[in-house]
Order: C-alpha cells, then sequence, then structure tokens
C-alpha cells in the first residue's frame, strides 16, 4: 500500500530528550522507553497496510494534538518521532522525511499526534 495514517502518544520533546553526564549526552530514561515501544506500535500499523520502507525523500504530515493553549514548540519533538519512525520502519533513515507540521487544539484530548505518509507514483511498488 503507499498510504499509511496513525497515532502515536506524544514523544518527549528535545528538551527532555538528552541529558549530559560526564561530558557527554545521554538519553533520558523518558526518551529511551519512548524509543523501545513507539516502533513496536509503528511496526503493527505498517504491517496492516503492506508498507515497504522508504529509501528516498517521504513527505510525512504530523498533526499535533494539544489540550491547551499553552506554549509548546513543535518541532522539539520532531527528532526523536523521526528516529522512532526509522527503527519503526517507515524510512530506512530519518533524513528521508520532509516533515509537515500542524498544531490542533482540542479541549479534554491527550497529547497525541497522527501521522500521515503517503509515498508518491514513483515509489510504489
Amino acid at each position: 500500500m503507499n498510504k499509511v495514517k496513525f497515532w502515536l502518544p506524544l514523544p518527549p520533546s528535545e528538551n527532555r530528550r538528552l541529558f549530559p553526564r560526564n561530558g557527554r549526552l545521554i538519553l533520558t530514561s523518558e526518551a529511551r522507553q519512548y524509543l523501545n515501544s513507539a516502533p513496536i506500535a509503528i511496526k503493527s500499523e505498517l504491517k496492516k497496510c503492506a508498507w515497504r520502507t522508504v529509501e528516498k525523500d517521504l513527505p510525512v504530515k504530523f498533526h499535533f494534538y494539544f489540550p491547551d493553549n499553552r506554549r509548546r514548540d513543535t518541532t522539539n519533538y520532531l527528532k526523536i518521532l523521526c528516529d522512532a519512525l526509522e527503527l519503526g520502519g517507515l524510512v530506512s533513515d530519518d533524513k528521508f522525511i520532509l516533515p509537515r507540521v500542524y498544531k490542533t487544539i482540542v479541549k479534554d484530548c491527550s497529547l497525541t499526534v497522527w501521522i500521515e505518509a503517503e509515498k508518491t507514483k514513483g515509489e510504489v511498488k
């Protein structure tokens, strides 16, 4: 199939992804946990629609849903989301992801992200 759509929980932001230790940057336990669980959910969704890993540029829409108007930088969530999409098999390398970011406020919703990707005609096999 050449189109996939699915929900994921919101990952930790870039501000909570890494912490310094002995002069090196280490993934936080929250980021490690997300990178362990999200690819499993992604693989499950990709399997449902017979998705083949893409090795070319792929436009991906990220629809962020927030329950309030607090100030948030949606681009701070992209690094870990792109890493999870790569580990889940959407693309062979996260450098191929061309993000399109949308932000929506929905009262009483949980912090989630809706992801859509569609292969172009040249990529469908």
